[in-house]
């Protein structure tokens, strides 16, 4: 039961966190208010749009099932965005790589050798 209202506060502590930000969100990626209000809101919207299926599984299945599956999900859905931001680091790195082996030799280079300039 520890671990729940640890995961819970967690989470509560980074929903509450992240409003005093998105103004700055909003000038950082150019949103409108409204835009950044249904950004904000988006979680809201599923958590209504999840609530009566989740009562309906829980009445059927028991609420320490449910609620133990919720953290799987929890869980394996925090470690695919890890996993994600690692792989999209080292796709970036892996580009780049890429990118200088395809041309060895960039137009400065080119200049150069050439005394150009």
């Amino acid at each position: 039961m520890v671990l729940l209202f640890l995961a819970i506060f967690a989470g509560e502590i980074m929903w509450h966190a992240i409003v005093p930000l998105i103004p700055a969100f909003s000038q950082r990626f150019h949103l409108s208010k409204l835009e950044g209000g249904v950004l904000l809101s988006s979680t809201s919207v599923a958590i209504l749009l999840v609530s009566i299926p989740a009562g309906m599984l829980s009445e059927r299945f028991g609420v320490r099932r449910l609620t133990l599956a919720g953290m799987v999900v929890i869980a394996l859905a925090d470690l695919g965005q890890g996993v994600a931001a690692l792989l999209s680091s080292t796709a970036r790195r892996a580009s780049a790589v890429r990118a200088r082996l395809r041309h060895p030799l960039d137009v400065r280079s080119r200049v150069a050798e050439r005394g150009v300039g």
